[in-house]
């Protein structure tokens, strides 16, 4: 939005935004880490992520003097960078690392020993 617009309505909505797709990032990542046998999979996000919140804008700082619009180039090409990397993920896996889904009996069922 911000590379539309330069209000600062633009810039609040794009945060917004960006700051909510988190949340479903990290619930995503916590549905796959548990499907994976990976029970720290949050924490891996979270602590990517904040890496990322640090080196972020020392990256771009630089690029800033001449506008917005050439600091989000940089973003740009991370993104598209794990769009890239996310294609053979987690195909690659095989079904081996798949939690079974145990079958459910019907009510008053008896067990078998």
């Amino acid at each position: 939005m911000t590379a539309l617009s330069g209000s600062t309505a633009a810039a609040l909505g794009s945060a917004v935004l960006f700051g909510a797709t988190f949340l479903g990032v990290s619930s995503l990542a916590l549905a796959t880490g548990a499907q994976l046998r990976f029970p720290r999979s949050v924490a891996l996000l979270t602590g990517g992520n904040s890496v990322g919140q640090i080196l972020g804008p020392l990256v771009v700082a630089p690029l800033l003097r001449h506008g917005r619009h050439q600091a989000l180039l940089p973003a740009a090409l991370v993104v598209l960078a794990a769009a890239v990397l996310r294609i053979g993920f987690p195909h690659h896996m095989g079904r081996d690392h798949t939690v079974p889904v145990r079958q459910r009996q019907p009510a008053g069922a008896a067990t078998r020993s």
